[in-house]
Parts: C-alpha cells; structure tokens; sequence
C-alpha cells in the first residue's frame, strides 16, 4: 500500500516471486516491511522513484533481525544487493 501503516512485507514477497529478472518498480510512499525479503536472482532490480520518495520502512533494528531465536526479520537479501536496490531510501527504526 505504501501509506506507511500497513505491513507491505506480504506483497513485496509475492511480487518479487513472480519475477525472475528485470525490474521491479516501487511506487513513491513509505513501505512498512516486518519480515525477510529474498531476491533470489542477480538480474531482478528493485527500483523507487527516487530516495525521499520510495521509502523501504524496516522497524526492526539489525539485532532483532538476527536474534538467537532464529526468527526472520525485515531484511533485503540477495547475492547482489548492491546491484538490485536503487533509487530507495530506507527509513530510520523509530517513524518520522
């Protein structure tokens, strides 16, 4: 949805899985993301309109993402990150 409210993590998995390369384009507005998200291809991209404008919200710090229970929480991973998300800003833990 993008409005900053609503979990978007559910949307952005199905979105990613659908594509095996090319771009994924993301809508200016503020994406609420709670869980891991896996780009599982080195020719799909992730692209926003333009930092400021696409924001990826993850509201959990690093260290609750990767607590020792083992539970997932927001990340973007893939074996080419930095080739794959442009043109995002992500937002800070606490909301604006």
């Amino acid at each position: 949805m993008g409005d900053g409210a609503t979990d978007d993590s559910s949307a952005f998995t199905r979105a990613i899985a659908s594509l095996q390369g090319g771009v994924l384009y993301v809508p200016a507005g503020r994406y609420v993301i709670t869980r891991r998200l896996w780009v599982n291809s080195t020719s799909l991209v992730i692209k926003g309109a333009g930092q400021g404008k696409t924001v990826l919200y993850f509201p959990y710090s690093l260290s609750e993402v990767y607590r020792s229970t083992g539970e997932q929480r927001a990340v973007v991973s893939s074996p080419a990150l930095t080739r794959i998300v442009q043109g995002l800003g992500s937002g800070p833990a606490a909301a604006g």
